[in-house]
């Protein structure tokens, strides 16, 4: 492939939840970090991309920093922004700004997660293992604007776990978990790489439908369901709901507005919305709404 500005539809390593692979599938020993609350990125040639390769302007400084360190280097890390009191931005907030290419004035650090030698990277396969990639990165990123997220030694499911449940436990968003030996692999979600994360559910009330997004396959069609809120916010969300059920919801909006759906979500964001909402079923034998 070309290396100038093409750029693979699933560029990065996937992480696979920790209790979908089978404990005999992970190693007995793990490096585990802070699953850190931001928006992922990865710099390659002082140019800042999203998870699926789209370039974004909010990310020009820091890619242009990592790049005039490691320059034959890719960088993946997790972006974070700050108010004036130093609280991280809200996650939500962040996403859509980067989205709309808007440029990033205020403060922002980036936490390390890994470093691909560029060839590698546009391979799509590298075999060189984490530790040492991650241990090339530290030394030389340790500064104001690009941390390195420190890693931990894990023996055990039972040491693994609790990693990430005393996070999760102080408002942190969870763990991931990396085998001190793990090649990359462009595309794949497997052993290599998993994770433990906050979630959480509520049974909330449909008050209506929103239309799929234009320029997408929905467009015009069934897009999700809207769920109430707290303080007159609301929540809208897709998830398992199939294009046939989804056409019936539209015909007839009464088959689904004022009934009660289970909603999933990974975790409440800072600004108390869920994060990455899921409709998972409509709960027949419920009549009253958690929110």
């Amino acid at each position: 492939m070309e290396t100038t500005d093409m750029i693979r539809p699933r560029p990065v390593h996937l992480v696979k939840n920790f209790f979908d692979v089978p404990e005999r599938r992970r190693s007995t020993i793990l490096l585990g970090s802070e699953k850190i609350d931001g928006v992922f990125m990865f710099a390659r040639k002082g140019i800042g991309y999203s998870r699926t390769g789209e370039k974004y302007l909010s990310l020009l400084r820091a890619a242009q920093l990592m790049n005039s360190i490691l320059p034959d280097h890719v960088v993946i890390a997790e972006w974070c922004t700050y108010d004036d009191g130093g609280d991280r931005g809200p996650v939500n907030i962040i996403s859509g700004n980067m989205r709309r290419n808007t440029e990033f004035t205020g403060s922002w650090t980036c936490h390390i997660h890994d470093v691909i030698p560029i060839n590698d990277f546009d391979d799509g396969l590298c075999f060189k293992p984490f530790v040492e990639r991650i241990l090339r990165a530290g030394p030389l990123y340790n500064g104001l604007h690009i941390k390195e997220n420190p890693q931990v030694v894990l023996c055990g499911e039972k040491a693994q776990v609790a990693f990430a449940n005393n996070i999760i436990s102080g408002g942190g968003e969870g763990a991931v978990f990396k085998e001190v030996d793990g090649i990359w692999i462009a595309g794949k979600k497997n052993h290599l790489q998993m994770k433990i994360k906050a979630t959480c559910s509520y049974d909330l009330e449909c008050i209506g439908i929103e239309l799929g997004r234009e320029g997408t396959k929905y467009e015009g069609k069934f897009g999700k369901l809207i769920y109430r809120w707290t303080d007159g916010r609301t929540v809208s969300a897709r998830g398992r709901i199939s294009e046939a059920q989804g056409a019936l919801y539209l015909a007839d909006p009464t088959t689904c507005t004022g009934k009660i759906f289970q909603v999933d979500g990974m975790c409440l964001t800072p600004d108390g919305m869920i994060r990455e909402p899921v409709t998972i079923m409509e709960r027949v034998d419920k009549k009253v709404a958690d929110v």
